[in-house]
């Protein structure tokens, strides 16, 4: 982390005094939890950044306003995935990492119009550092790279087997639990599943839960992955509504390719309720 903590003493970022040793265990103790490395060593720099106009876009929050927070998130349960919440965009946003469980270490990003926690960063280095090395580029933090889900190859082969792992472990709490904590799993698992292991994702879209054909679908979408073409299309005809379908019509607009173009032709003239959202899918990208 002291690549981070460079970087943002070289940048001249506010930031506020050390955080004091007495003060970090009673955050611990009010959390229930003992703080990972790379947040003690952001602590001992500082206790958060004000907000102000040179905070980041999304700015580490004092051990006060954390513990403050906490109260959210026992509320909605994060706390028994292990999830705890460091980070604010001052607009009701979050940015979290688990402590504990299968999912220890990754960071998760809690949007207020539509509250998703699954793992978005494999580490609290990687949150960070794509944070700082996206300012010159001036864009929002939900618009910034992502590592989850991966949209190419990558070379981290310790990181993707710690991931295979990981997922092994979440599909036997998929196929054990219930409702909200199914959906859940089935997000994480879909998240973490390498690039190269993308035809797995296949499982997912005969799922009966319209929120996992939609996400399966996003997903297969993203990474224009045309050997789903005829899966994809078969959701159109036969998903689950409401999220299903669109999802799928989505998806097939993504890809992209001639295939999919033509597929979505021939769906506006078989499902021509339809028709709005093919019109909208074939648009060309801006």
């Amino acid at each position: 982390m002291q690549d981070i903590i460079d970087a943002y003493h070289k940048e001249g970022f506010t930031r506020e005094r050390p955080a004091a040793p007495q003060a970090l265990e009673t955050a611990q103790q009010e959390l229930d939890c003992r703080f990972p490395e790379p947040v003690l060593a952001l602590y001992a720099d500082h206790n958060g950044m004000p907000a102000s106009k040179e905070w980041l876009p999304m700015r580490l929050m004092s051990l006060e306003e954390v513990i403050d927070f906490h109260k959210v998130v026992l509320e909605y349960g994060w706390d028994l995935w292990g999830l705890r919440i460091f980070w604010t965009d001052d607009n009701s946003n979050y940015a979290g990492l688990y402590i504990t469980g299968p999912l220890e270490g990754k960071v998760c990003w809690i949007d207020h119009g539509e509250i998703d926690p699954t793992p978005v960063y494999a580490s609290v280095h990687s949150f960070l550092r794509t944070q700082l090395e996206s300012l010159p580029k001036e864009i929002d933090w939900d618009e910034f790279p992502r590592d989850y889900p991966a949209l190419q190859p990558s070379s981290d082969l310790e990181r993707i087997a710690q991931d295979k792992q990981i997922i092994e472990t979440l599909r036997t709490l998929y196929e054990s639990s219930e409702e909200d904590e199914r959906i859940y799993n089935a997000y994480c698992i879909m998240a973490l599943t390498p690039y190269e292991q993308i035809d797995t994702l296949l499982d997912f879209t005969y799922d009966a839960d319209s929120e996992i054909q939609a996400r399966v679908c996003d997903i297969l979408g993203q990474r224009r992955y045309e050997p789903a073409l005829d899966r994809i299309a078969e959701i159109v005809f036969h998903g689950t509504y409401p999220n299903g379908p669109s999802a799928a019509i989505r998806a097939l607009g993504n890809i992209g390719s001639e295939a999919t173009r033509a597929r979505l032709l021939e769906l506006s003239i078989t499902m021509p309720k339809y028709s709005d959202a093919i019109r909208h899918a074939m648009r060309p990208p801006r």
